[in-house]
């Protein structure tokens, strides 16, 4: 029967450890596919080109769409250079604005935004230092874009600092490194504008008196982390997460209206709109946290992402269900990544930990159950050792008692 017992749990590990494996290459093909597709979506533009910022449109190539289809190739290809991404890294320095940030297409020549040039900062880094001129001048346009509590807004020293662009900003700087002057100082201002603005329980909202959501909890322990933040650290808000994640059903959105002490061209009562996606979102921050990525809260994130996978092409996002934008794709993909890299380095570790859990408990049990029996053997010998004895001087009367009329017929002999 133990036996049984025994080739049962090596069929359940095997099968087990065989699922990390079909997991993972599922995720690669999953990767590729989309890198497949954002490639065939390539707009080429003299002397560069890029994407759009929604894939399936036509038109010349935007900034955003280019910066975020070039960090998703770099991740999925680890920094391959080609054609494409020589263009698009081209694009970018092409259409960087005379203070040195980058801007969307109707705000050319008047403003720039962090998330965007963030977005582009980003890109160029992926593609392994490309135009370093480029860089460095974007560098310079964040730190005078922050504002003096240390925080970002989305348009520069807006006094508006939230945590998406702060988050943003911190990460984008230490990409950057270290080298470029005043970087320290401002990562280590933003993040402790970060750490004064944590709810009680760990969490954070997008601004001061917010209530705590997924997207912005995420993207403040994505800052901290790369501000050097341990992970200890922020265990409150890993808790956090794990509780409310359950509740990712919509995308988040953001909204930015521009402020009244910017010049008087822009947009009147116009806004930008920055959408969130929880379970990406999500998925990235506990990760990163240690959350092990066999635990169940993963693998829901994870299914949550698959069932908006449009054919192998594009994520869906609920708020724009017709379009393929070009953010859900690196977003999708960095969580991917992440995730892919996790189960490489530790799922087939804990499946292992998780057998050996339940052989320890089994162990446990079935030493306990030989140390009762050993007892119970013990008394046992010591009652037959007992009867032994009470046998052996039983026989040794009836022995005596057998010979007793003999001796008494000899004794009345001898009378």
């Amino acid at each position: 029967m133990m036996g049984g017992a025994v080739t049962e749990d090596l069929w359940t590990f095997d099968a087990k450890m065989l699922g990390v494996t079909m997991e993972l290459d599922r995720t690669r093909r999953e990767l590729d596919s989309v890198a497949k597709y954002a490639r065939s979506r390539y707009i080429g533009a003299s002397p560069g080109g890029g994407w759009r910022q929604f894939l399936d449109e036509g038109g010349q190539p935007t900034v955003t769409g280019t910066a975020c289809v070039v960090q998703s190739l770099a991740l999925i290809h680890e920094g391959r250079r080609d054609y494409q991404m020589d263009g698009a890294g081209q694009y970018l320095v092409d259409v960087v604005q005379a203070d040195g940030g980058w801007t969307k297409p109707e705000l050319e020549g008047r403003i720039c935004l962090t998330l965007t040039t963030c977005l582009v900062l980003g890109a160029l880094v992926s593609l392994g230092g490309h135009a370093q001129d480029a860089i460095a001048g974007g560098a310079a346009w964040l730190r005078r874009a922050q504002n003096p509590d240390g925080g970002w807004g989305n348009l520069p020293k807006d006094q508006l600092s939230d945590v998406t662009c702060t988050a943003y900003a911190i990460r984008t700087l230490t990409l950057v490194g270290q080298h470029h002057d005043g970087v320290q100082a401002s990562v280590g201002a933003a993040a402790e504008w970060i750490r004064r603005r944590r709810l009680p329980g760990g969490a954070w909202g997008s601004r001061t008196g917010r209530s705590g959501s997924l997207a912005h909890t995420s993207h403040a322990v994505e800052g901290l982390l790369a501000a050097g933040a341990e992970p200890s650290t922020l265990d409150e808000s890993r808790e956090w997460l794990l509780r409310e994640v359950t509740d990712r059903s919509n995308p988040w959105l953001e909204h930015y209206h521009y402020s009244e002490d910017y010049p008087s061209d822009l947009p009147v009562g116009s806004r930008l709109t920055w959408t969130h996606l929880p379970a990406e979102r999500s998925l990235i921050a506990l990760l990163k946290l240690g959350v092990d990525p066999m635990d169940d809260i993963v693998h829901s994130l994870v299914a949550d992402m698959r069932a908006r996978h449009v054919d192998d092409t594009y994520w869906s996002v609920a708020t724009v269900p017709d379009a393929a934008p070009s953010w859900a794709v690196l977003e999708a993909t960095s969580g991917l990544i992440l995730y892919r890299d996790r189960l490489e380095k530790s799922g087939q570790l804990s499946v292992v930990r998780a057998v050996i859990r339940e052989l320890t408990d089994r162990l446990a049990d079935v030493t306990s159950t030989a140390s009762a029996a050993t007892d119970d053997l013990a008394a046992l010998t010591d009652r037959v050792a007992m009867l032994e004895r009470l046998i052996a001087e039983s026989g040794e009367t009836n022995r005596r008692t057998r010979r007793l009329p003999g001796l008494l017929r000899q004794w009345e002999g001898r009378s």
